[in-house]
């Protein structure tokens, strides 16, 4: 709403437990009230964290215009932060955190790099990732049948896939 001053409105909405989201933050979600939970009557001093809305994703591949497609799919495919890197070596020198992210996206041959796909989706499991997804490029079938497959959560035929919620 556009009124989200108004005393009125603001008790109103404690009273049924929802969320009020001013008229010019409605394309940031999803929106967290720190401290309440879900369905509780809300003060108008509640602090209110606004989050980026989009997914966030973490992309290891050694193919720098991977990493350029992905950033021009980036709005279309939903992606809030897209955090691209061609090998483990940088994600760890950066000292990025995998749970930070939904979804990782990584290739099973990475050249320059002391890591191959195993030994990078194997670090991205110790230290927390959510979801991982082998994204190849190569054919599907043949991908499930090597020894990658029971260490992801899905696999992607694509290098840059059309939609993320079949991964997510």
């Amino acid at each position: 709403t556009s009124r989200y001053e108004e005393p009125s409105i603001r008790a109103k909405c404690a009273q049924l437990g929802v969320r009020l989201i001013p008229k010019g933050l409605a394309g940031f979600v999803p929106i967290r009230v720190e401290g309440v939970a879900p369905g509780a009557g809300l003060k108008s001093d509640t602090p209110v964290q606004v989050e980026p809305s989009g997914y966030r994703i973490l992309l290891i591949d050694d193919d720098a215009t991977i990493g350029l497609a992905w950033s021009v799919y980036q709005k279309e495919l939903g992606i809030g932060k897209l955090s691209h890197f061609q090998n483990l070596e940088a994600v760890q020198s950066q000292k990025i955190d995998p749970a930070q992210f939904d979804c990782c996206f990584v290739d099973k041959n990475i050249d320059h790099s002391a890591y191959d796909g195993a030994a990078t989706i194997a670090w991205l499991r110790a230290h927390g990732a959510r979801r991982i997804v082998l994204a190849s490029g190569e054919a599907v079938e043949e991908l499930r049948a090597g020894p990658l497959a029971a260490q992801v959560d899905a696999i992607c035929p694509e290098k840059i896939p059309a939609a993320l919620t079949p991964y997510l």
